[in-house]
């Protein structure tokens, strides 16, 4: 699920850095939401990591680590929050609420910077959050990608997401997560991980 209630993307994954702003890897890593109904919800069933709190960064902040289909690990980071509702080693449910949406930290107002990072994350390896929940990765109301569920190919090695429209194709050399037939991220066996997008360059993440 999305981790807000009817969400609006104020800031997408891998903008560009405004005026005045600076990114540690040059491009915003994760996608910022903001909601009239300021609850966080757990995308996914997790344990719950690390609550803490970085004045300098992310304000309060949870991570929430989640094992997806392909039996991959994802740490689940929710920056900003006004008050946070677990606490360590804390086992939590698919749409449990998490926390209050906030303005803590380094901020300008009020909205959940939301990332997704592969266990640990630590290793800074973050992945486009908007493929991960099967939304568009562009600005305004939160929108489910273009593919309806019954476009989504059949067969052994197709994994719908539980979450949004896309899917998880397993090959023996990669690992493609599908946000729709034109857009996805390979996982190749070797480690490395491209980006592909309709109409742009393949990107190499790692």
């Amino acid at each position: 699920m999305i981790p807000m209630k009817d969400a609006t993307i104020t800031k997408c994954y891998k903008e560009l850095p405004g005026s005045n702003i600076t990114y540690r890897k040059g491009y915003h890593t994760g996608v910022d939401l903001i909601s009239t109904d300021y609850n966080i919800y757990a995308a996914l069933s997790g344990t719950v990591i690390r609550v803490y709190y970085d004045a300098k960064g992310w304000g309060k902040y949870i991570i929430l680590r989640v094992t997806a289909r392909n039996g991959k690990q994802y740490d689940l980071i929710h920056a900003h929050c006004d008050k946070q509702y677990v606490k360590e080693g804390q086992k939590v449910t698919e749409g449990f609420k998490l926390g209050f949406m906030g303005a803590t930290g380094q901020v300008t107002g009020a909205h959940l910077h939301f990332e997704v990072r592969e266990a640990p994350w630590t290793n800074g390896k973050d992945i486009d959050p908007c493929v991960f929940l099967g939304i568009k990765n562009e600005r305004g109301k939160v929108m489910s990608t273009s593919v309806a569920k019954n476009t989504i190919p059949t067969g052994s090695n197709i994994i719908p997401f539980k979450s949004g429209n896309g899917w998880l194709e397993v090959l023996p050399d990669r690992d493609i997560a599908h946000q729709d037939e034109y857009n996805y991220v390979c996982f190749w066996k070797d480690g490395h991980v491209t980006e592909h997008r309709k109409n742009q360059p393949i990107v190499e993440w790692k």
